[in-house]
C-alpha cells in the first residue's frame, strides 16, 4: 500500500478518569472507558461454556475438577513479514519466542507486490520466499494474508503495464488475478483485490467500474473460500475515514461482491481513548467486516508508545466488525536500527515496552485459563474467548480426560455451548 499518513490526536491533558501507572515493560489503564470496552470484549468475543462431566454409566460425575486452557484465539492476531520474510523478521515457528507465541495469522503483503513477483511481462514468477513462508504458516495452523493483488496507482503496478490500455489491459489484469487465485487460493485465507482507491482509481477512471466488479467476480470464482477485500490506508479517522465510507457504498451500488475492508494505520503522538472511540463508531455502521492489515502503533517514547498500543488494542478488540489486526512493527528498521520505540522486540530479541504490552493483553488479559468443580449435576461453567481450547477434567478417581474444542464466536443466534466429557470404555 501507498505510504502512510501518521494520525496524531494532541492533547493538553489526560482526562481525571483515566489512571495509568508504568511497570517495567507495561501500562496497566484504568477508568471508565477502560471498564466499558472489557464489557464490549466479553459480549463480542467470548462464549458460554457449559461442561457436563459424566461416569462410564452416563452419570453425573461431581466434584470433577475441570480445566480450561486456551490454546489460540478465533479472533486473527497476524504479523505482517518484512519483504525478505522471517529471517528479516528475527522470528522463529516454534511457537515459543517473545512476541511470535502471540500470532496466529502472517500477512505476506510486503513480499507480494507484483512487480517483485513478475518484474518483466513474459518473466515467470518469483514466489519462492512466498511459497517458503506459505509452507511454514499451514504447517503451524496460521491464517494467511497475501496482501494487493491490483494496485489503484498504474505506479506500484509493474512498470511493463503503464503502456497497456483497453482490452490489453483487462486482460493481463484478469489473466494475472486467475493466475494467483488457482495457484494460491486453497492456502491463503485473505486477499486484497484492489487497493488505494482513496488516492487514485486508475480502473474505475480508464475501464470503469465494471473491470473491477469482473476482477472480484473471478477472484470469488477460483477461490471461493478466501475473503476478498478492498484495500485503504489511514481511514479509520478523519477525513479520510468519511471518503471511505462513500467509496465503500459507491462499490456496493455498483453490485462489486467485497467481503472486507482491509485498512493499514499508522498511530502516533498521544491519543486520547474517548475521542478514538467516537472516532471508531463508523465501523458499526458499515455493515461490513474490516481487517486491520498493518497496524503500527508509535508514541512520543517507548511508554507512551506502550500505553498508545494498550488503548487501540482495547478498543479494536471491543468492536464486533474488526476480524483482525496485523501488526508491522516488529523489529527496529534496518535502517534505524537503534530507534526501538513501538517495535514489538529489540534487535536481539527481547521484548520491549510495547511488546510486554502485546503480550499482557493477549496472553493474560484475553486468554482463557480457568478451572472450576462440577456441582451435583456434572456442571461446569465458564466464561471463554472464542478459540482453540484443551480441557483437561480430572474425576474423583483421579482418572484423567483430555479433549480440545473449538468455540466458535458469539453471534445473535449463538447459545451456550455444551460440551459433554465421559471416560472411554475399556
Amino acid at each position: 500500500m501507498i505510504a502512510k499518513r501518521i494520525i496524531t490526536t494532541t492533547l493538553l491533558l489526560f482526562t481525571l478518569s483515566l489512571l495509568f501507572t508504568t511497570a517495567a515493560h507495561a501500562q496497566v489503564l484504568r477508568g471508565q472507558w477502560v471498564d466499558q470496552t472489557e464489557q464490549q470484549i466479553k459480549q463480542n468475543r467470548m462464549r458460554d461454556v457449559r461442561v457436563i462431566v459424566l461416569d462410564h454409566n452416563g452419570n453425573p460425575v461431581h466434584n470433577a475438577s475441570v480445566q480450561i486452557t486456551q490454546q489460540r484465539h478465533a479472533f486473527t492476531w497476524g504479523v505482517v513479514l518484512p519483504k525478505d520474510g522471517l529471517a528479516q523478521a528475527g522470528l522463529e515457528l516454534d511457537g515459543s519466542q517473545p512476541v511470535w507465541r502471540c500470532f496466529n495469522a502472517l500477512s505476506l503483503q510486503n513480499m507480494t507486490q507484483w512487480g517483485d513477483l513478475q518484474p518483466a511481462m513474459n518473466a515467470g514468477m518469483r514466489t519462492k520466499k512466498v511459497r517458503q513462508a506459505i509452507d511454514l504458516a499451514n504447517a503451524w495452523g496460521m491464517k494467511i494474508r497475501w496482501g494487493t493483488l491490483i494496485h489503484s496507482d498504474e505506479g506500484l503496478n509493474p512498470e511493463w503495464t503503464v503502456p497497456l490500455k483497453g482490452r490489453s489491459l483487462a486482460t493481463m489484469l484478469e489473466r494475472y488475478v486467475r493466475l494467483i487465485m488457482l495457484e494460491y487460493g486453497a492456502h491463503v485465507d485473505e486477499f486484497d483485490v484492489y487497493s488505494g482507491v482513496l488516492d487514485r482509481d486508475f480502473l474505475g477512471q480508464t475501464l470503469g467500474n465494471g473491470i473491477i466488479r469482473q476482477l472480484f467476480e473471478q477472484a470469488k470464482a477460483d477461490a471461493p473460500k478466501a475473503s476478498l477485500c478492498m484495500g485503504f490506508s489511514d481511514s479509520l479517522l478523519g477525513k479520510r475515514r468519511r471518503d471511505m465510507i462513500a467509496k465503500v457504498t459507491s462499490l456496493r451500488e455498483a453490485l462489486i461482491p467485497v467481503d472486507r475492508l482491509a485498512i493499514d494505520q499508522e498511530v502516533s503522538g498521544v491519543i486520547l481513548p474517548a475521542v478514538m472511540s467516537r472516532s471508531l463508531a463508523w465501523l458499526n455502521t458499515v455493515n461490513m467486516n474490516v481487517v486491520i492489515s498493518s497496524l503500527h502503533v508509535t508514541g512520543e517514547s517507548e511508554a507512551g508508545a506502550a500505553l498508545n498500543l494498550e488503548m487501540m488494542l482495547r478498543l479494536l478488540f471491543a468492536e464486533k466488525a474488526v476480524q483482525g489486526v496485523y501488526f508491522s512493527n516488529i523489529t527496529p528498521s534496518p535502517n534505524s536500527p537503534n530507534d526501538q520505540i513501538g517495535t514489538l522486540i529489540t534487535t536481539d530479541g527481547q521484548l520491549t515496552a510495547t511488546g510486554a504490552v502485546l503480550e499482557k493483553m493477549l496472553k493474560k488479559q484475553w486468554w482463557t485459563n480457568d478451572r472450576q468443580t462440577t456441582d451435583e449435576l456434572g456442571n461446569a461453567n465458564f466464561k471463554v474467548y472464542a478459540g482453540s481450547h484443551r480441557i483437561r477434567v480430572t474425576l474423583p478417581n483421579d482418572q484423567r480426560i483430555t479433549a480440545t474444542m473449538w468455540i466458535e464466536p458469539p453471534s445473535k443466534e449463538s447459545t451456550e455451548r455444551l460440551i459433554l466429557i465421559e471416560p472411554l470404555k475399556e
